[in-house]
C-alpha cells in the first residue's frame, strides 16, 4: 500500500491520509532521525538511492526519511504515475519493464517489512491480543 502511495500518487494525498491514520492508532509511529546525512539535492536522486531510502526506513521510521522519500517519489516517479493512468497505455520493452518490476517487488517488500513492524509494535505496546 505504502509503495502505490509513493510511486503512484504525485500529490502525496494517499500516504497523507494513511499516515494520519497510522498515526492516530500508534502516537509513537515517528522515531528520531538515526543521523545519516541525506541527499536532498534532486540531482542527486535515483531509483537507487530511492530504495535504499525504503529499505532504510524500515530500521529508521523517521519524519526526515519519509519527507525525503515523499519529494524523491514526486520527482523520480510522478511522470510516470502521470502516464500510467488506465486510460493511456505505452509499450515498454523486456529489459525496461525487468528493471522496473524488479524495483517495485524490492520496494514492496520494504512496505510489507514495515507494516508488520508497526503491526508488531502496536502489538507489543497494547499487551498482545486481547482473548475474550
Amino acid at each position: 500500500m505504502l509503495k502505490d502511495a509513493f510511486l503512484l500518487d504525485k500529490t502525496g494525498d494517499t500516504f497523507d491520509k494513511m499516515e494520519q491514520y497510522a498515526a492516530e492508532r500508534v502516537p509513537e509511529l515517528y522515531e528520531a532521525h538515526d543521523e545519516e546525512t541525506l541527499l536532498n539535492q534532486p540531482e542527486q536522486w535515483t531509483a537507487n538511492y530511492f530504495n535504499e531510502q525504503m529499505t532504510k526506513l524500515v530500521g529508521n521510521f523517521s519524519r526526515e526519511r519519509v519527507a525525503l522519500l515523499k519529494k524523491m517519489a514526486a520527482a523520480l516517479f510522478g511522470e510516470k504515475a502521470e502516464t500510467a493512468a488506465p486510460t493511456e497505455r505505452t509499450e515498454t520493452s523486456a529489459p525496461e519493464r525487468g528493471k522496473l518490476s524488479g524495483g517495485i517487488w524490492v520496494a514492496a517488500g520494504v512496505v510489507l517489512v514495515v507494516i508488520m513492524l508497526l503491526v508488531a509494535a502496536f502489538f507489543l505496546k497494547n499487551g498482545g491480543c486481547a482473548n475474550g
